[in-house]
């Protein structure tokens, strides 16, 4: 993580340790390997996201998050539930069950993006009827535990303005799927 700039707390010179991502990549795949649930997450995310000069893949992404979810790690669960919620073509299919799951596994250990998740899975009744009492509790809870868009939310329920299935087929699928395309590396990348 110091050879990647990804501690921002600790700043080494570079005269000391020069950047380098491909080093940091080798050094944090292995630590991943060896079991590591952290540096597991750190792959899935890279895969993901484009980082470290890993390029896009969806497969190794679920992989990696799969392992650190393995040992209880809520990042991953979130993870492994965003992907489920949309799929990937020609990888693995959405799946609104495994989805809730996963949400549901990292919510429980108190992680405030699932607790929102798991709110907006009641409120749009993703694989569990709409039930906006639910909701609500579990957007307190994200609340309560510093997740600034679960007021928002709370708010809107409050005016009888709730999110419906169309509402997330639209926008909030287009949203997460967006987010992962547009961190494709391009040929020059």
């Amino acid at each position: 993580m110091l050879l990647a700039r990804e501690l921002p707390q600790v700043s080494v010179p570079d005269n000391y340790l020069p950047l380098d991502f491909n080093a940091a990549r080798v050094n944090i795949e292995k630590a991943a390997y060896h079991g590591f649930a952290k540096a597991q997450v750190k792959m899935g995310a890279a895969y993901e996201l484009c980082q470290l000069g890993c390029d896009f893949n969806p497969a190794l992404s679920l992989h990696y998050n799969a392992l650190a979810a393995r040992q209880g790690e809520p990042e991953a669960e979130m993870a492994i539930s965003k992907w489920f919620l949309c799929g990937h073509e020609g990888v693995f299919e959405k799946n609104d069950e495994l989805a809730f799951t996963y949400a549901q596994r990292a919510a429980q250990s108190g992680f405030p993006t699932a607790e929102f998740a798991l709110g907006y899975f009641y409120e749009v009744g993703l694989h569990v009827p709409v039930d906006i009492k639910e909701a609500r509790s579990w957007y307190a809870k994200a609340a309560a535990s510093g997740n600034k868009d679960a007021n928002n939310r709370i708010e809107s329920i409050s005016r009888s303005k709730t999110l419906t299935r169309k509402d997330h087929e639209k926008v909030a699928i287009a949203r997460i799927k967006s987010r992962y395309g547009s961190h494709r590396r391009g040929p020059n990348a």
